[in-house]
């Protein structure tokens, strides 16, 4: 009883003790651009609209209530006609408060039930606000 009482304890002092380890390496405000580029798509592909959202700049919201930009999200979600493939990172730059970010990814497009994909690139800008990198547009290309 005593062994699993202590065996017990120590599942839960590791599931306390990583969860604290993860939150605390994976704060937005300590991201770099490539890294925030990421962690919006990841976001996306998991729902998770409310980080999305958080990754947005002022501007944006100031255009953009959260709402409009989750109904913006389930619009993308639902069409068939806008199919992007992120494919990665490939460099990214920073002057000041603003950073550029190269993407690579496929744009799949289907024309009279013919279907190609092509690969192209993208050079999404950020601004730094609040310590963390934030979106000056919605990035469709992630999606």
């Amino acid at each position: 009883m005593k062994k699993l009482l202590v065996l017990l304890i120590l599942i839960a002092t590791l599931a306390v003790a990583g969860c604290a380890e993860y939150n605390n390496n994976n704060s937005e405000d300590d991201l770099l651009p490539n890294e925030t580029v990421v962690l919006f798509r990841d976001s996306f592909e998991s729902n998770d609209a409310d980080m999305c959202y958080s990754l947005m700049s002022k501007e944006y919201k100031k255009e953009n209530d959260a709402y409009a930009f989750l109904q913006t999200i389930d619009g993308y979600k639902n069409d068939e006609a806008l199919q992007y493939e992120f494919i990665g990172v490939k460099d990214f730059t920073v002057v000041e408060d603003v950073a550029s970010v190269d993407i690579e990814y496929n744009k799949k497009e289907d024309v009279f039930g013919y279907s190609w994909e092509t690969n192209k690139e993208k050079k999404i800008e950020l601004v730094k606000e609040n310590g963390g990198w934030k979106f000056k547009e919605f990035p469709l290309e992630l999606i």
